[in-house]
């Protein structure tokens, strides 16, 4: 009797408000199955190696800042004619536009570290977005090249990441094998521990900031222990190449 009571229009509001409801509803749960639905084969993975057929490795460095070790770095790769990929953060590479040029010069890879030195998977997906384009932006101009290639800070991935990397036309890099460098465990610890778990086609991780003391000294050990074993170090891109 009490429904009887109520207005003709103000039933037909509350009929069209539940519709309405109802639809936003279903939509909603046919989004999720959607998503639910999406076989995990097909959702971008970062590339932590790459197969290959012959003794390739590529070696990365992190740099999100560093005033010495950079150089020292750079000088010890000329001197053995070996070629790296940076993965370079965008403030320190608008702040040091002339490393970022002799980079290009000596025919190494400049990457994406990123913007600041955050934990990307923390954040939705408008700011990994941003933080992407705003080191894009710098990189671009102290390189003269858009990077192709977007480490994470500190390799901090989800699917959320990789979605907005990938998005923006990027591949997302990690690594086969950590050097951990930036603990400053020593030069030959680090030397040690890349021999024994380089391995063909394997992405090998280093520092280059200023807190990786030992990585130029124990570059200069690596490089020819790894010519010593038959492995040619070259740039991620590289790698990738047939």
């Amino acid at each position: 009797m009490l429904f009887l009571t109520i207005r003709p229009a103000v039933r037909r509001s509350a009929l069209i408000s539940v519709s309405v409801l109802l639809t936003l509803a279903l939509a909603r749960l046919g989004l999720w199955v959607s998503h639910a639905t999406v076989p995990a084969s097909a959702k971008p993975r970062p590339l932590r190696g790459v197969a290959v057929e012959d003794q390739r490795l590529a070696l990365t460095f992190d740099l999100p800042w560093g005033e010495q070790v950079p150089e020292r770095i750079l000088d010890v790769l000329r001197s053995h004619q070996v070629r790296a990929t940076f993965f370079v953060s965008g403030p320190w590479a608008a702040s040091h536009a002339d490393l970022v040029k002799r980079m290009v010069a000596e025919g190494h890879e400049v990457a994406s570290y990123g913007h600041q030195h955050v934990h990307l998977s923390r954040y939705p997906a408008e700011v990994v977005r941003e933080e992407i384009l705003k080191a894009q932006e710098q990189i671009a101009a102290a390189s003269g090249a858009r990077p192709t290639l977007f480490r994470p800070p500190d390799g901090d991935v989800d699917d959320e990441v990789m979605a907005v990397a990938a998005e923006l036309g990027y591949t997302v890099v990690l690594w086969g094998t950590d050097a951990q460098d930036w603990a400053t465990p020593g030069p030959d610890y680090v030397v040690r521990r890349v021999l024994s778990r380089a391995h063909p086609g394997d992405i090998v991780r280093l520092s280059a900031s200023d807190a990786a003391i030992d990585t130029p000294d124990a570059l200069l050990s690596l490089l020819p222990a790894l010519a010593a074993k038959g492995f040619r170090p070259v740039t991620v891109g590289a790698l990738l190449s047939p």
